[in-house]
């Protein structure tokens, strides 16, 4: 075991995993990957395998640097960590709270590094933010080039982009029609007053015209009924 010394040092060598928690995961899977390959203390492992949030993994990497017997190097791990950190932009364009999107994401991921599926079995239990977290694992250490992994998040996210615009669209149909430019100017008020798109507030208008329209028919076909009951019990009285 090392002395108070040696762990202040090593508390400062990992220090800037507190704020980082991309680097952080990626240090603590590449522990977890290399412990499974070796035979170390199993409470070594049940250390690493049992962290399950950014605050246990900084603690279960600490405690794996201060074993005696461990194969990985915390400087050649900081290397390799600044290298990808300097080349591979994160995925910050994803919705992390959108399960279905991070699932769809992963998959993609999976099949552009030719992650083994047996590991997305062990992992599709995670929760969105967990998920997101083997993405950019996946993603970061994906042995290609810098230009490689750079033109393939270009590809992701036009993709990405092109799938939600056509989300947005089903079930939609292109009007075109001419507007004044006086009309289309209190269109454009509306909608940055309301924070919402001019179809969304033309949408809303229509919306709310027919609806008022359709009361309003209501409303008369209730008076009309009850105009003819009324006609109704004066003929009879009349009787």
């Amino acid at each position: 075991m090392k002395n108070n010394e040696e762990k202040i040092r090593l508390d400062y060598q990992l220090s800037f995993l507190k704020n980082n928690e991309r680097a952080c995961f990626w240090f603590w899977k590449k522990i977890k990957d290399s412990l499974e390959k070796e035979n170390i203390d199993p409470d070594l492992m049940l250390n690493i395998v049992g962290a399950y949030d950014h605050s246990t993994r900084q603690i279960s990497i600490f405690n794996y640097f201060l074993h005696p017997e461990i194969k990985l190097n915390i400087d050649d791990l900081k290397q390799q960590w600044g290298k990808i950190e300097r080349d591979v932009k994160p995925f910050k364009w994803i919705n992390i709270k959108n399960r279905d999107e991070v699932v769809s994401l992963l998959l993609k991921i999976q099949k552009i590094t030719n992650t083994h599926t047996d590991i997305l079995h062990e992992i599709m239990h995670s929760d969105s933010k967990e998920l997101y977290q083997y993405i950019q694992y996946f993603f970061d250490d994906w042995d290609n080039s810098k230009e490689a992994k750079e033109l393939s998040q270009i590809k992701i996210k036009k993709a990405w982009e092109q799938k939600k615009y056509r989300d947005k669209v089903k079930g939609k149909k292109v009007l075109n029609i001419y507007l004044d430019s006086k009309v289309k100017d209190e269109l454009k008020k509306l909608a940055k007053e309301q924070n919402k798109t001019i179809t969304s507030v033309i949408e809303n208008l229509i919306n709310r015209e027919i609806k008022s329209i359709n009361n309003t028919k209501a409303f008369e076909k209730i008076n009309k009924n009850r105009t003819g009951v009324v006609l109704n019990i004066g003929s009879s009285q009349k009787k």
